[in-house]
């Protein structure tokens, strides 16, 4: 037929056409973008929390690792490591003798530190550089470690401060001062003291936590030991 012309096979029809052509609305758009804004602020809240949480679960982590390998320790030599380095040799057997050592500060973690070097100790503890550190500045006048290091050095949490390791014959010393443990620089300038006394903490029923064992803890975000912030080996 001469008077019709016939549409070709691939043109759209009119309402598709249209529909196509459309396009987004300008309320479609700000909905988009409100939803947008939403979710990028939840996730900067997530963001942050998980910042903030991060040198907790750090700190949580160390703390089992090396509650584990002290266990390990007692496994291969039948006691926990002593918080007097002094009495490594008497108490372990290890054929080591420690130099002179400077200062009584940080005496606990820092004997745990000096046997997980002891010759014949097989462990497989990987500690990293931000995990060591000498928070007193005390050195021996000869070494004790097989690495020939005069620096009595600490294991430290994720805050920088040394953790606090308490064997059960610490938890009541006769003389009830506790043991000292270094303050963070913070810490320090909030108390007014660059060191303070670190105690056995004691359970709900009064009795000492672990007892017969160890006691392995942070001193938390504050630095300050015995505060509510607290992290300890032995709770979830």
């Amino acid at each position: 037929m001469t008077g019709l012309a016939a549409s070709p096979s691939w043109a759209p029809a009119p309402a598709l056409a249209r529909a196509r052509s459309r396009g987004f609305s300008f309320i479609e758009v700000l909905v988009v973008m409100a939803i947008i804004a939403v979710l990028a602020g939840i996730a900067l809240v997530v963001m942050g929390i998980v910042q903030k949480k991060a040198p907790e679960f750090k700190t949580k982590a160390r703390l089992q690792k090396i509650a584990g390998t002290i266990e390990q320790f007692r496994m291969q030599t039948g006691v926990y490591p002593p918080s007097d380095m002094q009495q490594i040799k008497a108490k372990t057997g290890f054929p080591v003798q420690p130099g002179k050592q400077q200062n009584t500060i940080n005496m606990g973690i820092e004997s745990v530190f000096q046997c997980l070097l002891l010759p014949g100790f097989d462990h497989k503890l990987e500690i990293s550089e931000d995990e060591i550190g000498n928070t007193d500045n005390d050195f021996f006048d000869k070494p004790i470690a097989a690495n020939g290091s005069l620096a009595i050095s600490e294991l430290l949490d994720a805050w920088g401060n040394p953790f606090v390791y308490l064997v059960d014959a610490d938890y009541l010393p006769s003389t009830k001062e506790g043991v000292t443990y270094t303050l963070g620089e913070k810490s320090a300038e909030a108390v007014g003291e660059a060191s303070q006394q670190a105690h056995a903490w004691k359970l709900s029923t009064g009795q000492f936590a672990q007892a017969g064992k160890f006691q392995l803890f942070s001193m938390g975000p504050d630095g300050i030991p015995n505060t509510d912030d607290d992290l300890k080996a032995w709770e979830p």
